[in-house]
């Protein structure tokens, strides 16, 4: 095996990061969640597999797929450290939305007023998910803009945008390229 075609994930996820606003302004912003984080995930467990491969057959562990030989010290023992680096990364960023979904899923209500004087308003995954909106939000708002703002909220929960910026933050978690992509989702979830 091509010890250069194990590196071809890599050169796609940095064009997949440079691409991304390029594409999420050309499709639909429900296609465009969809196609991006998909992407993300696709190319991150790419990536993953190549470096694996290149790890594994560094130490010589792949022998049935191809010589061990043929992978370069300087290709090889950093793709075999950078597996734990990885792997440590991708777990924080689960333990991140795990952490965050627990702790704002307790509440019960459809829509959560706080006391802030804060205009923002947001949804919260969970079983079942929530909005939060400030006081602050409301006052500064009509009751039609009110309408408006908690329909906005409910169609995140609705669509579960939590899921895909989930699977992008992993994604970019353990490919770093992507960076990107994590915007570009975001912004066409608000879309």
């Amino acid at each position: 095996m091509n010890v250069v075609a194990l590196l071809l994930p890599a050169l796609t996820a940095a064009v997949c990061g440079m691409a991304a606003a390029a594409l999420q302004r050309r499709l639909h912003p429900m296609i465009a969640v969809r196609v991006l984080s998909g992407l993300a995930g696709t190319v991150a467990v790419g990536v993953i597999f190549a470096i694996g491969l290149v790890a594994f057959g560094w130490a010589g562990w792949c022998q049935p797929l191809y010589d061990h030989d043929q992978v370069p010290l300087w290709l090889g023992l950093p793709a075999l450290a950078a597996i734990p680096v990885v792997g440590w990364s991708v777990w924080r960023a689960g333990r991140r939305w795990h952490r965050l979904l627990a702790e704002r899923s307790i509440h019960t209500a459809d829509v959560e007023v706080v006391e802030l004087d804060e205009p923002v308003a947001y949804a919260v995954p969970g079983s079942p998910g929530h909005v939060v909106v400030p006081t602050g939000m409301l006052r500064r708002l009509q009751p039609e803009e009110q309408r408006v703002l908690l329909a906005h909220e409910r169609a995140h929960l609705r669509h579960r945008h939590h899921r895909y910026l989930q699977l992008v933050d992993l994604a970019v978690a353990a490919v770093p390229l992507l960076v990107p992509m994590r915007a570009q989702v975001r912004f066409a979830t608000e879309r």
